[in-house]
């Protein structure tokens, strides 16, 4: 079947599927090495690892004399992919004919397909980045053709993308150091419209490199997060992980993979959702900005035990009440924290909303180190009196957690947990490394 009678007969919501990049390179090569063969094809059946077998539309074919190539253009359904509608090309040739009666399939990456320049990500350094479901699948179909066809030889397959330099540049591949153009990536095969899923998996990646050089995940929202921590700290985008909306899922990221220490540089108009214990900052998720500031001018700076004695008068409490009125009725965060600024409680509010930020986060963090131990179930074993019993046992978490909010306007607004001593381990590591 086609991607849309798939769409036709499976799709489960209003949202179309798609296929990945590495499901057009299986595609193009297998089509090419028909086409080299003799074959007449104007599409081709690819078997995907979802176990969803799909016809694909080939274009551009070229046939020379002892190879040939075409293009398969991706289709991304519904998901907002930037390689969607972008044509991957397969040239395939054949090199020896081999007299053991064995198909051998060797692949590389041409024009417009990223290079892997740092440790950490699923194929080598120097390597083209095509993931290694995608490698098999090429392999797979291939071989299997070329069994059939009998035609038994050393076939070279080059997957390339002419448009793929330039449309790398929007992706997270230079973050990531992979240089020069796109990926050829996939799992499944299939692209399902679910963004949130491929962002935490690359979020997770990121993280993974990071952590190769030092111990300790700085994390941004986005730009602005990115710019203020160059600009205010000295410390580059290669050195950051941004996770977007994705705060909680930053967190289990960071606790997975062992991290020892996690420090969130935000924007308020961001972080302050999760002083609420907000974990998606979309504002499609949640939005309670304007409630948790205003709660937090009623309880900056006082204590229950001030309360409790009664030793504020009518006005205090009044101008207390007022403030957070107005900033209920505020349309912005901007607006709120200048509100803040006029009444002079700007420090106090920020260092109770950072205080919260820091309570909500390491919860955060607590119960998804609870969840993986219990996931792994860590154990060991013990004998009494001739028995061997199992104990479950659970250490406690041990990575340190930082805070720094701002606006652009006004800079850094609070710190809360450890941020300071994480912003000096990482500003002196980070001159270390550029001394070498």
């Amino acid at each position: 079947m086609n991607i849309d009678e798939y769409n036709e007969k499976y799709s489960k919501n209003s949202l179309k599927a798609g296929y990945t990049t590495g499901t057009c390179a299986a595609a193009a090569a297998k089509a090419a090495f028909m086409i080299l063969e003799g074959k007449d094809v104007l599409e081709v059946r690819v078997s995907t690892p979802a176990g969803i077998d799909l016809n694909i539309p080939v274009l551009d074919i070229k046939v020379y004399e002892k190879s040939a190539s075409c293009a398969v253009r991706k289709y991304s359904g519904d998901d907002p992919d930037i390689t969607d509608g972008m044509l991957i090309y397969a040239h395939v040739s054949i090199k020896n004919i081999n007299r053991d009666k064995t198909v051998r399939v060797f692949i590389e990456g041409g024009r417009g397909i990223g290079r892997i320049t740092r440790p950490g990500l699923e194929q080598k350094v120097g390597e083209a980045a095509i993931n290694a479901i995608p490698r098999e699948m090429i392999k797979r179909h291939i071989t299997e053709c070329a069994e059939n066809m009998k035609v038994f030889a050393d076939i070279e397959v080059l997957i390339y993308a002419p448009c793929g330099k330039q449309i790398a540049k929007k992706t997270f591949n230079p973050k990531l150091g992979i240089e020069g153009g796109i990926s050829i990536l996939g799992t499944t095969g299939m692209v399902t419209p679910m963004s949130k899923a491929a962002l935490i998996d690359t979020i997770k990646v990121e993280m993974k490199m990071r952590l190769l050089n030092s111990n300790i995940v700085i994390g941004v929202p986005g730009n602005y997060g990115l710019e203020f921590t160059k600009k205010n700290y000295g410390i580059s985008d290669d050195m950051t992980v941004e996770f977007s909306n994705y705060i909680g899922e930053a967190i289990d990221c960071a606790v997975a993979l062992d991290a020892s220490g996690l420090l969130l540089i935000g924007h308020i108009g961001k972080f302050v959702k999760a002083a609420a214990g907000i974990m998606n900052t979309h504002s499609n998720e949640a939005d309670a900005r304007a409630e948790v500031i205003a709660a937090h001018v009623l309880k900056a700076g006082i204590s229950e035990k001030q309360f409790s004695e009664y030793i504020f008068d009518d006005a205090f409490i009044k101008k207390r009440y007022l403030l957070a009125l107005k900033i209920l009725n505020s349309n912005t965060t901007v607006e709120a924290v200048r509100l803040l600024k006029d009444e002079n409680m700007l420090e106090s509010v920020m260092n109770s909303l950072a205080d919260s930020m820091y309570s909500s986060i390491m919860s955060r963090a607590q119960k998804a180190f609870y969840m993986l131990r219990k996931n792994k179930k860590i154990q060991y074993t013990y004998k009494e009196e001739g028995a061997v019993n199992t104990i479950n046992t659970q250490s406690d978490m041990k990575m340190s957690i930082g805070i720094i909010t701002f606006t652009n306007e006004d800079g850094e607004l609070a710190r809360a947990g450890k941020a300071s001593e994480l912003l000096k381990h990482i500003k002196n590591a980070y001159k270390s490394e550029e001394m070498k």
